[in-house]
């Protein structure tokens, strides 16, 4: 049964009052539908009703989405056991939990979901798969709370932390060569801008001194022809 969590009620129980003192209720009952209705059943038949517990998802449901083999449906994290619904209702009770094992929780973005293994005494042993792996980490710190031993927890926590790290010393790495590589081109730019200026320089020197020497064998033709006249008169 499902009832809305803020729906208040108001019942009167038709029993005589010793039958009342018998069961422990009142003859009038007021309160949250769910839990009026919880203490009548229990009163009235005698048995434990199973109540959603402290647990609160991403989404802060009382349970998360899964599948079981072949059948989706919603896995409830109680305080004393797991409550599996719809088909099949399967029920294990804390004390007869081994270890939990998650799967699939690396830091790989390509992992949208993971699975979460309860493995019970006699080896019995149950799977929860297509689980949101944003439920991971109240899941596991609800776990950590009941006591539930967590067989694969720090190595899950091992392969996030050695996933971050590997991703930081990849981007440093990039980093530098990017770095290096614009370094040296700057420097090859610088020196071939140097050897550029040398160039032109050696060049005009060159030239200057080649300008002076035409004018100089300029100057003695000259002086040769007037001498050649000279001689002739």
């Amino acid at each position: 049964m499902q009832f809305d969590s803020e729906n208040v009620t108001s019942v009167e129980v038709n029993l005589e009052e010793a039958e009342l003192k018998e069961k422990g209720l009142e003859k009038q009952l007021e309160g949250k539908t769910f839990d009026v209705i919880t203490r009548i059943l229990k009163s009235l038949i005698g048995k434990s009703v199973i109540v959603p517990g402290d647990f609160k998802s991403v989404k802060n449901q009382y349970g998360i989405t899964c599948s079981y083999r072949a059948q989706s449906g919603h896995l409830y994290p109680l305080n004393r056991s797991f409550l599996f619904i719809v088909k099949p209702v399967i029920f294990v009770r804390f004390e007869d939990v081994v270890s939990v094992e998650f799967s699939r929780t690396g830091a790989s973005t390509t992992n949208r979901f993971f699975a979460f293994t309860v493995s019970c005494r006699g080896g019995v042993e149950h799977e929860f798969t297509s689980i949101d792996r944003n439920e991971y980490a109240p899941l596991v710190e609800f776990l950590t709370q009941r006591g539930i031993r967590i067989k694969n927890a720090e190595k899950s926590n091992a392969q996030r932390t050695s996933g971050l790290e590997e991703a930081e010393i990849q981007t440093d790495e990039d980093d530098d060569d990017y770095g290096g590589e614009e370094e040296s081109e700057t420097d090859e730019d610088f020196e071939d801008e140097e050897d550029d200026e040398e160039s032109e320089a050696s060049g005009g020197e060159s030239n200057e001194e080649d300008g002076k020497k035409d004018k100089k064998r300029k100057h003695k033709h000259k002086k040769d022809k007037k001498e050649k006249k000279k001689h002739k008169k």
